[in-house]
């Protein structure tokens, strides 16, 4: 009986296998209508915090798709920390020009003034 079943899908390409889906928790769905409310209102950057593996680097990357899925037009920019950052960049997450902040920050001006007002990005 077992062998007459055909999979749909190949047993190694299977998102629980690799890992590639992402459950939508209550909290990724508030995360995600802030996210929208900050849109709707103007602003034009966030920064998402909180505690080691919490899961924000997985709620960012739903809401980037989803982003992208509902709101195709807008430039979705998302700047994430090393994987093992050092004590110095850890430090550096001001706008001084200095470490991985500041070249994020430096990146992400340069990107606006090329494509004029952020404004544009409502």
């Amino acid at each position: 009986m077992l062998d007459a079943l055909k999979r749909p899908v190949d047993a190694a390409d299977h998102p629980l296998s690799s890992q590639s889906y992402i459950v939508p928790t209550p909290a990724i769905a508030a995360m995600y209508a802030r996210v929208r409310h900050c849109l709707r209102r103007g602003v034009t950057g966030a920064l998402i915090y909180g505690h080691t593996r919490w899961g924000k680097t997985y709620a960012v990357r739903y809401c980037v798709r989803l982003l992208r899925h509902e709101l195709p037009r807008v430039v979705v920019l998302t700047f994430g920390m090393p994987q093992n950052p050092s004590q110095t960049t850890c430090g550096s997450i001001t706008d001084t020009g200095e470490g991985w902040a500041g070249r994020c920050w430096a990146l992400l001006r340069r990107f606006i003034r090329s494509r004029g007002s952020p404004g544009r990005f409502r």
